[in-house]
């Protein structure tokens, strides 16, 4: 019955660690690319981004959350 819940939370948290991962590689890369000051609209994207990746792990842990208390999974009964 939570086969499906556990296939979604598996997507959202894989997608989350692909984002982090590209936003990581470009926020490393960017400073040898940009030599002086950013400009504010990179700034205004790189902070978007970050706010996107902070909607992306909280719609990722609801998921999980929702596998605990309401299908129960991780839960040991002794």
């Amino acid at each position: 019955m939570a086969h499906a819940a556990v296939k979604e939370h598996w997507d959202w948290a894989f997608r989350t660690v692909w984002f982090f991962t590209i936003l990581t590689a470009v926020r490393l890369v960017l400073p040898w690319r940009v030599r002086a000051d950013p400009r504010p609209a990179l700034i205004a994207l790189l902070t978007l981004a970050g706010l996107l990746g902070a909607v992306l792990l909280a719609e990722t842990s609801d998921r999980g959350g929702r596998l605990v208390y309401r299908y129960g999974v991780g839960v040991t009964r002794e």
